[in-house]
C-alpha cells in the first residue's frame, strides 16, 4: 500500500521571509557589508549618452547599432573557437549575440549584453569553479577592451575610488551590462566571483548604473539571503548609484535584476580588482579544469600586491 501524504501542519509551515525595501533616493546599507550610494557619478544622463555614443548603441532601446557587430571568425568549425575583432570607433564593444547562451533546452541567449574593460590585455576573469556549467562564455569572443580607449569610463572609475577610498589604479578591471528596453532583459539569481580582493571586507563589485535621462521607471536590485529568517532587500537602482557588493553578503546570498516590462534600457558599469589574472586566450575546449593551478590569483593563501 502506498504511503498517505501528511500535510505539514501550520505551525511547521515556513512563514515568508521579511522584505526590506529602498526607493533608491538615499544611502543605505544592506547588512553586513554591502552599501548603496546615491549621486556618486554626476550628471549621470549625460554621461549614459556618451558612452551610447561610444559603444555604438541606441540609447533608449539598448539595440547595437546597425553594422557596428563586431566582425567573428571560426576557426576550422569548432564552435568554442570562434572569435570576434573589437576595433575602436568602428565596432561596439559589447559581444555578439551569439557569443554568450546557455544549453538548457537548446541554445538561449543571455538576457543582456556584455563587455570587458582592462588594465592590460593580460588581466581577465578567470574560470571559477562553480560556475553554471550549461552557460557558455567562449573567451575568444569577449575582447577585452583598454580603459584608455574610453576616458569617460576612467573618470567614472575615479569617482568610484575616491568614494571608497582606494587607489584609483586599484579598480584595473570592468565588465559593463547592456540592458534593452522593455524587454525580457535581466540578471538571473546568482554570486559573484570571488577573485580573492585584497582588501579581505572591501568590496567584490562596485556596480554604477547609468540610464537615458528621461527614464522614470528603474530596475529592482534584489538580494535574498540564504537564510530565510533574514530579510530580503530590494532597491529601485537609479541613474548615477553606486552598489556596492560585499564578499560576506556575496558569501551569504544571491543577488540580480529581474525581469521588468517597461523598464528603461541600463548600462551597469561593474568595476573589480582582478589581481594576478591569467593571460586571454582562447581555450582548449577539450579542458575543463578550473582549478586554482590553472590560475595563480586563486592559490589558496596567495598575498597579492596592488602595485603590479
Amino acid at each position: 500500500m502506498p504511503k498517505r501524504k501528511i500535510s505539514p501542519s501550520a505551525a511547521d509551515r515556513t512563514t515568508p521571509p521579511p522584505r526590506e525595501y529602498s526607493n533608491g533616493r538615499a544611502d543605505v546599507t544592506i547588512p553586513p557589508d554591502s552599501h548603496y550610494y546615491v549621486d556618486v557619478v554626476p550628471n549621470p544622463g549625460e554621461a549614459y549618452l556618451t558612452l551610447a555614443a561610444t559603444f555604438m548603441f541606441d540609447p533608449t532601446t539598448g539595440e547595437v547599432n546597425e553594422g557596428a557587430e563586431m566582425v567573428v571568425t571560426e576557426h576550422g568549425g569548432v564552435p568554442d573557437l570562434r572569435t570576434a575583432r573589437y576595433v575602436k570607433g568602428e565596432t561596439t564593444v559589447f559581444h555578439p549575440i551569439d557569443a554568450r547562451y546557455t544549453e538548457l533546452f537548446g541554445k538561449h541567449p543571455v538576457p543582456h549584453r556584455h563587455a570587458y574593460f582592462a588594465e592590460r590585455s593580460d588581466i581577465r576573469e578567470p574560470l571559477i569553479k562553480g560556475v553554471n556549467s550549461r552557460m557558455r562564455n567562449v573567451e575568444g569572443m569577449q575582447p577585452v577592451v583598454p580603459f584608455s580607449d574610453v576616458p569617460l569610463l576612467l573618470q567614472i572609475r575615479n569617482r568610484v575610488a575616491q568614494k571608497i577610498d582606494v587607489p584609483e589604479a586599484f579598480f584595473n578591471f570592468a565588465n559593463v551590462n547592456l540592458y534593452w528596453a522593455d524587454k525580457k532583459s535581466r540578471l538571473g539569481m546568482h554570486q559573484d566571483q570571488d577573485h580573492r580582493n585584497p582588501i579581505e571586507s572591501g568590496p567584490l563589485t562596485a556596480t554604477v548604473t547609468l540610464m537615458p535621462p528621461d527614464c522614470n521607471k528603474f530596475r529592482r536590485y534584489v538580494f535574498v539571503p540564504n537564510d530565510r529568517s533574514h530579510p530580503i532587500y530590494e532597491i529601485l537602482v537609479r541613474p548615477g548609484s553606486l552598489n556596492l557588493l560585499g564578499r560576506l553578503n556575496n558569501q551569504q546570498g544571491k543577488h540580480g535584476i529581474p525581469e521588468q516590462r517597461g523598464s528603461c534600457a541600463r548600462l551597469s558599469i561593474n568595476f573589480r580588482h582582478v589581481p594576478d589574472a591569467a593571460p586571454a586566450a582562447v581555450p582548449d575546449p577539450r579542458s575543463r579544469s578550473r582549478s586554482w593551478r590553472r590560475f595563480r590569483s586563486l592559490r589558496p593563501g596567495r598575498r597579492f600586491d596592488l602595485t603590479k
